[in-house]
């Protein structure tokens, strides 16, 4: 059963249905208003017609008591209100006529009677107040001895009183009407009443559930939130230490090689030199000796620039001055070495940090790859390198005069900036690249001094 109504009342047709009712509510209500106002009307002009009947009652025993003071003393003053009389009857029976022919037709006729016996009495009563003006007081008397006019009066008191007891029984009816009205409102509104709290509360639950069911769906989707971005931070921890220990790899990979490049290629480039230098003297002055001195040279230069190749080379994959001498001086020596090979002009405003190892080379690897970029992309001709000391961080900043690029665009095959990014991240340091066409380059790097 319970079923069954929640079914009904969270059907579609509901609310419509419940619309429908509160306008038939409305409508009937607005048509019992005017009902009512219309029956409120009609029971004033009864209550008009009854009091005109019972005011005509009254003026008409106002003027015979009038005349019977006047007719036994003889003094004008209780003329007063027989004049009195004489004067509003007229007009009561025109009111009494008038309500009759509008509103009581069918009683026309009674209302025609009660007003010609009032006129009749009014007649008679004028005739005893002359006689008694004529000093004929025994006629007038005998006239009243003989009770003139009470047949009459009794009559029109008949008649009155039939007329004003079907008034009371009209307005009676009326009343009913307007309480049977009233009712019928009230229950009107009862119910819609109770619809509207009914309404009210289903909306208030559903309203609750919805709230309810949104409120754990973002719970839900909070919690799956949390979770992968727990995930996300553990692989990014992850990535960052796998880029760390792949790059603490790559640099150690680039160690052994930079040794073995010094202990065996070093070697024998030097002793090729040696045997070479032992081989000039022994050279004679003969003309065809000549040719070979000039070999030899050429072989010599060779092994010098073989030398200092190798030397580049090493220092490209483990600058010595770095371990020996320390940051500014390792950079120092690779801007210098930059603008003799590059035929670049650097501008340099070294602070010393004092970073760890893993920061240090950092720093040499960023301040290194953003010079090669500069000038295999950007095209500089001049460039400018600072490292700053600001309370616990570091900035370093590389900013060239090249051609520059738009940041937004995508760089398909272009991974120098991504390989700087992740290595500074790898040290919980950030990467800001500043650029725009024509307007040069600026790469700046931010970093803790207690990075690695």
């Amino acid at each position: 059963m319970r079923a069954t109504i929640l079914r009904v009342i969270y059907s579609p047709l509901a609310y419509p249905a419940a619309l429908l009712f509160a306008a038939a509510f409305l409508i009937v209500s607005e048509v019992s208003y005017r009902e009512s106002v219309a029956t409120l009307g009609e029971m004033d002009r009864m209550a008009n017609g009854r009091l005109a009947i019972e005011r005509l009652q009254q003026q008409l025993s106002d003027a015979e008591s009038g005349q019977r003071g006047y007719l036994i003393t003889g003094r004008p003053e209780y003329l007063e209100p027989y004049r009195n009389a004489v004067r509003e009857v007229g007009a009561t029976q025109r009111q009494i006529l008038d309500y009759y022919a509008q509103q009581r037709p069918l009683r026309l006729g009674q209302a025609r009677e009660l007003a010609n016996l009032a006129d009749e009495r009014m007649a008679e009563l004028e005739a005893l107040v002359r006689l008694r003006e004529q000093g004929r007081e025994l006629a007038s008397e005998r006239q009243v001895a003989k009770g003139v006019g009470k047949s009459q009066m009794d009559r029109l008191h008949e008649l009155a009183g039939s007329l004003v007891n079907e008034e009371l029984q009209a307005i009676e009816a009326q009343r009913a009407g307007i309480r049977r009205t009233l009712m019928l409102n009230r229950l009107g509104i009862g119910a819609l009443t109770a619809v509207s709290v009914l309404g009210l509360y289903l909306f208030v639950r559903q309203s609750g559930t919805l709230l309810r069911e949104r409120e754990q769906q973002r719970l839900a989707l909070q919690a799956e939130r949390d979770a992968l971005e727990r995930q996300v931070d553990a692989r990014t921890r992850e990535l960052r230490d796998l880029l760390q220990y792949v790059q603490t790899v790559r640099e150690d990979e680039k160690g052994r090689l930079a040794r073995e490049l010094h202990d065996e290629l070093g070697a024998l480039l030097t002793a090729a030199k040696l045997d070479v230098a032992r081989l000039k003297p022994r050279l004679g002055s003969a003309a065809d000796s000549a040719e070979l001195r000039e070999r030899l040279q050429h072989l010599t230069e060779s092994l010098n620039e073989g030398i200092a190749l190798k030397r580049r080379i090493i220092e490209n994959l483990r600058p010595s001055a770095l371990s020996n001498l320390g940051l500014v001086p390792a950079l120092e020596a690779l801007l210098d070495d930059m603008q003799q090979r590059l035929k670049l002009k650097i501008d340099a405003h070294l602070d010393d940090p004092r970073l760890p190892p893993p920061a240090d080379l950092t720093v040499y690897r960023f301040v290194q790859e953003a010079l090669t970029n500069a000038a295999k992309y950007a095209k500089a001709k001049s460039l400018t390198v600072s490292m700053r000391v600001n309370g616990e961080q570091v900035r370093v900043e590389v900013a060239d005069d090249g051609v520059g690029f738009d940041t937004k665009a995508s760089r398909v095959g272009h991974h120098g900036l991504a390989g700087l990014r992740y290595r500074v991240e790898a040290v919980g340091g950030r990467l800001r690249v500043s650029s725009a066409p024509g307007k040069g380059t600026r790469l700046t790097a931010e970093l803790p001094r207690a990075a690695g």
